[in-house]
């Protein structure tokens, strides 16, 4: 029985799906990893004002301009105040990084200047302000360094060290996907018939951010699979299933899994997506993704990433409104998933299918049309992303479902 697909997300929304458990992680060991916890900046930086170039901290009078400099000699420290002082038309050498000595209100850079013995001549003349980074300027106090639920990018670990902030709170979520089919074969096997279970890598690829097992291919069999599953409940946060999920007489992945919990929908009613559920076996989220390439990565991005932003409390698909390149006549008997490349807010349609591997090598992003309409060229349409490998996330920031 196939449900309208919002429908499906309201079964999802409704569901009580609990929250993964919480650790403290190093922020140099938080790489990829999702945050459970929203964190802010605890002070400005820099906290005094600083070179932002190697060259000569000067002292200006507005409206007095001046072209050579009395050099001053001394060091200056890394860290807390400069230790001189400078009066007006008096320069000292900065690197950049160093707080400017007392009086300084500008920078003329190395190679903007020349010295003379202790006078130091511009090139080009200087105005206040120049090169000089103020107090909050690189990172406010207060301002968010990253959310809840966010995955932990490279600048993030950047930023957080800066702030001297050491570990931060991570969700640890224990994920298992479970490939089931007579026909998959075991990774490693060089047997020449069935099928090299190709799937699980893909989707284990995209759950960088958690601790994923990829169970052994599990038959065709539903008490067998319904034990898998049962077993693979009591250690995961959140399981998956691939193949097993449409309706011929093998397809037993639903059965077994009423057989040990329950369904929230056994499909939704738009073409690729229509054989991928959720359900929950014991208090463990099941999402059901089917065994073709692109309805399980689809399924994937609209079932899965939607329990796991229940799991989290932020929402992890990514939407943006773009316009077809061409034209498009969605000719199927119920709305369909496509695949598209989007290049500056616009999407070029991709070959359809539901086994279009080469598809999915050149998408990054998907959408649905309506059945039966012809889209002309130029026509606004709303697309999920795609995430990239290691669970980071799409690369643009766009708006979540409305």
């Amino acid at each position: 029985m196939l449900v309208p697909l919002e429908e499906a997300r309201r079964a999802v929304d409704a569901a009580p799906i609990r929250s993964p458990r919480v650790v403290s992680t190093s922020v140099t060991g938080a790489l990829g990893k999702l945050a459970a916890a929203t964190v802010t900046a605890r002070e400005p930086l820099p906290r005094e004002r600083r070179s932002a170039m190697d060259g000569y901290a000067v002292r200006l009078v507005p409206g007095r301009p001046v072209a050579v400099f009395v050099l001053r000699a001394g060091l200056l420290r890394s860290t807390g105040p400069a230790n001189i002082a400078l009066a007006e038309g008096e320069a000292s050498p900065i690197a950049t990084g160093l707080p400017l000595p007392k009086g300084a209100n500008a920078v003329v850079r190395a190679e903007a200047a020349l010295v003379q013995g202790n006078a130091l001549r511009l090139r080009h003349p200087a105005r206040p302000g120049q090169d000089v980074l103020e107090p909050g300027e690189v990172m406010e106090r207060g301002e968010r360094i990253l959310q809840r639920g966010e995955p932990v990018r490279a600048a993030h670990v950047g930023a957080l060290l800066a702030q001297r902030i050491r570990s931060i709170p991570t969700y640890r979520i224990r994920i298992a996907i479970a490939p089931i089919g007579d026909e998959v074969l075991r990774p490693g096997s060089r047997s020449p018939d069935g099928v090299p279970d190709f799937l699980s890598p893909i989707i284990a690829n995209l759950l960088g951010f958690a601790e994923v097992r990829v169970l052994p291919p599990t038959a065709d069999d539903r008490s067998r699979v319904g034990r898998v599953l049962e077993a693979a409940s009591r250690r995961s946060d959140l399981l998956f299933t691939i193949g097993g999920s449409s309706v011929g007489p093998k397809d037993v992945t639903k059965a077994a899994i009423v057989d040990v919990g329950r369904l929230l929908f056994e499909g939704v009613s738009a073409n690729v997506l229509k054989r991928g559920a959720v359900g929950f076996v014991r208090r463990t989220p099941v999402v059901v993704l089917p065994g073709q390439v692109v309805s399980a990565v689809a399924a994937f991005h609209e079932h899965g990433l939607h329990v796991l932003a229940r799991m989290v409390g932020r929402e992890t698909r990514r939407y943006e409104e773009v316009t077809l390149a061409r034209e498009v006549l969605a000719d199927h008997r119920m709305d369909s998933v496509y695949l598209f490349r989007v290049s500056g807010g616009v999407a070029t349609p991709l070959p359809w299918g539901v086994a279009r591997m080469m598809g999915l090598l050149q998408a990054n992003a998907f959408g649905l049309l309506a059945h039966g309409r012809r889209y002309p060229s130029g026509e606004p349409i709303r697309v999920q992303r795609l995430w990239s490998s290691g669970g980071s996330g799409p690369e643009a920031p766009v708006r979540a479902p409305g």
